[in-house]
């Protein structure tokens, strides 16, 4: 469930609770059927009680995969089976009680994240009360975003970049240019003790205060482009951040066209506890508004999950904080980092090997 494709999980005369989304732990909600995009997780606890009692009492877990949603065939849909007999070897004579044979869903969809309310409740400021310019961020001068919300535009096309790959490719990026990291250099966090040292264009320096002088970073990935030189993406993408949860404040399946499409996610409502977990999709042609807390001084990446789309470049890297958030009392993260022992012990032994190993060949974007 991590790479290609999305499932519906169900289980024969059987609800179940879902009790945490992604780690997230969320009031109770009660279902029969379970729709899990890439890369998600989800907590459930089954009731030990069938609707309709069958002889033998076992009973099928079901597995399908979501059409529409990938080029994956997957036959097999009995993939376990609850005994309440530990001495029965039957094989389940259930009924499918979930998804109906005749489903099939227009678009590949998160469950409907309304329904999962998180247990400790976030605030989020609404970012639209002083309403600010909707720049897309340029990828070849990263800054703080007090210009606005950052704006990454997901897109896809084929052939590589000088210098890097020479063979023909589809290649997929969150801005101008697709992600790169080159083993044969030095690792992010070297940033924070070198300010001279050279990022990767594809990284988003993300420093507190963030939007409005708060301690939240606001998001907007889209999927559409509006120019010819890029290219709509024709699939939904589940989107991951390294490092946070991240509250989900709209989600739609319309052409972003600025802040006019965000309009009806300005609510107070949508800021009161949103929902949040680690991973959501970026619906097909559509667009994810998503922020999270600026509290993890580091180095983390947010990614398309699909695993050759991640690797073909669908990522962008997020410095976070490298001066500022303390992570011990009186301490930044450029204090804890002030002792490179560790750093230089492995980047050495990194060079060593690579000095005598001249022909490795980075198989794809690092991440």
């Amino acid at each position: 469930m991590s790479s290609v494709t999305h499932w519906m999980v169900s289980i024969d005369q059987h609800d179940f609770w879902v009790i945490t989304t992604d780690f997230v732990p969320v009031h109770p909600v009660k279902i029969s059927k379970l729709q899990v995009s890439i890369g998600q997780r989800y907590g459930i606890i089954v009731e030990g009680t069938p609707l309709h009692p069958y002889p033998g009492d076992n009973y099928w877990i079901r597995i399908r995969k979501a059409r529409g949603c990938g080029k994956v065939k997957f036959v097999l849909e009995e993939a376990a089976i609850i005994r309440y007999d530990r001495l029965s070897h039957k094989i389940p004579v259930s009924h499918h009680t979930g998804w109906p044979k005749t489903f099939k869903a227009p678009y590949c969809n998160d469950m409907n994240h309304k329904h999962f309310h998180p247990i400790v409740p976030w605030h989020v400021p609404n970012p639209f009360y002083k309403p600010k310019s909707d720049a897309l961020m340029p990828f070849n001068a990263f800054e703080g975003n007090e210009r606005g919300m950052a704006t990454l535009r997901a897109s896809c096309g084929y052939g590589g970049q000088p210098g890097r790959f020479t063979r023909n490719y589809i290649r997929w990026s969150l801005g101008d240019r697709p992600f790169w990291k080159d083993h044969g250099g030095y690792p992010t966090n070297w940033f924070f003790n070198n300010p001279n040292f050279k990022l990767l264009e594809e990284t988003f320096v993300a420093s507190s205060p963030g939007y409005g002088g708060t301690e939240w970073q606001f998001f907007v990935i889209a999927a559409n482009y509006s120019d010819h030189r890029h290219t709509s993406i024709p699939t939904s993408h589940p989107i991951h951040l390294h490092g946070h949860d991240f509250v989900i404040l709209g989600q739609s399946h319309e052409n972003y066209i600025g802040l006019q499409s965000l309009r009806r996610f300005t609510t107070l409502g949508t800021f009161n506890n949103p929902p949040r977990r680690d991973t959501a999709l970026l619906p097909n042609g559509g667009f994810l508004l998503m922020a999270f807390k600026n509290d993890n001084p580091g180095a983390w990446v947010i990614h398309c999950h699909i695993a050759f789309h991640a690797s073909a470049g669908l990522a962008i890297q997020i410095v976070e904080n490298p001066c500022h958030n303390s992570t011990k009392a009186g301490q930044s993260y450029a204090d804890v980092m002030d002792n490179p022992m560790q750093h230089k012990r492995t980047c050495d032994s990194w060079h060593k090997w690579l000095r005598h190993n001249p022909h490795y060949e980075q198989s794809d974007n690092g991440l």
